[in-house]
């Protein structure tokens, strides 16, 4: 979950890098990029069943 100021800066950031419309694929890959998703592949994540 992001917080005001870190959406508004995936927002900006994608505003100056891609033209034209702008997918949900291209946020998720500027957010990957930024350290903003984890894919939860992390060695240091714990899994509870």
């Amino acid at each position: 979950m992001l917080n005001a100021v870190e959406l508004e800066h995936v927002i900006e950031r994608a505003l100056s890098q891609i033209d034209g419309r702008i997918a949900l694929d291209d946020l998720r890959v500027l957010m990957e990029g930024a350290g903003y998703m984890d894919d939860g592949l992390g060695g240091d994540n714990v899994t509870i069943h």
